[in-house]
């Protein structure tokens, strides 16, 4: 199962006519279903979307219903999915995957660099400072430049795509953190610990839970203290070029 837009249907046609698919209405699944309606629909299976940042991409969900696994299935489409990234100038692949799937995704490259740890059932503290204001059109370089610096990718137009709500610490002018509420669990970029937390803040009353790389000791601390509990989530994967990746810059994916 496949959902990357025009990328997306490319493959699935090439698949299907080299026969490795057989049927496309049970492979496709709407880009914009979330991946727990796409987890209720196929109990055990696996998901790959694919977005496409400037010189990369980033494969999110790879699904192969339960009785298709060890079909070769998962691999034709990965496989696929791959050349089709590198044919359009990707030349990094990010994947964040459970670790159990941790196995398949090394057979193609993939190497592990470091875990993101899910965060639920807390109480927030309530926003209160003044330096966070809604994002305006003025702020976007700033943001681009931001997460260029925590990533080591040009995302600015994947970015864009998810700037309804989205929030900035401004400082004298100067953008020192984001916050993209639809990125993935909530998306908050900041250059100190305190900005950070501060976003934190705003992600927390419209959502249950938060998703931060493994190691931010401080926010850590202050999520537990709130009674946030952490759970592994995923291990973030890369294949190709490597990349400049700033955790210690990131209090939300």
């Amino acid at each position: 199962m496949i959902g990357c837009g025009n990328m997306g249907a490319a493959i699935l046609e090439s698949l299907l006519k080299a026969g490795i698919l057989v049927e496309r209405t049970t492979l496709c699944v709407d880009v914009a279903e979330t991946r727990d309606a796409v987890a209720r629909r196929y109990p055990g299976s696996r998901v790959l979307y694919a977005e496409e940042v400037e010189k990369g991409a980033h494969g999110t969900d790879l699904v192969v219903p339960p009785h298709w696994m060890g079909e070769g299935v998962g691999t034709a489409l990965l496989r696929a999915l791959l050349a089709e990234m590198e044919r359009n100038g990707a030349t990094a692949q990010v994947v964040l995957a459970p670790t159990e799937s941790l196995g398949f995704f090394e057979r193609f490259g993939f190497r592990a660099e470091g875990d993101l740890i899910r965060y639920t059932g807390g109480r927030h503290v309530q926003a209160a400072l003044q330096e966070v204001v809604s994002v305006a059109p003025e702020h976007w370089l700033g943001i681009c430049h931001l997460d260029r610096r925590a990533t080591g990718e040009d995302r600015s137009r994947w970015l864009r795509e998810h700037d309804y709500l989205a929030k900035v610490w401004l400082e004298l002018g100067r953008v020192r953190g984001f916050l993209l509420p639809l990125a993935g669990d909530g998306l908050i970029i900041a250059d100190a610990p305190y900005i950070g937390l501060e976003l934190q803040r705003w992600l927390l009353p419209v959502r249950d839970h938060i998703t931060l790389p493994a190691g931010q000791e401080q926010v850590h601390a202050h999520l537990v203290k709130q009674g946030y509990v952490p759970e592994p989530h995923a291990v973030r994967l890369v294949r190709g070029a490597p990349l400049p990746w700033r955790p210690e810059m990131v209090y939300g994916w």
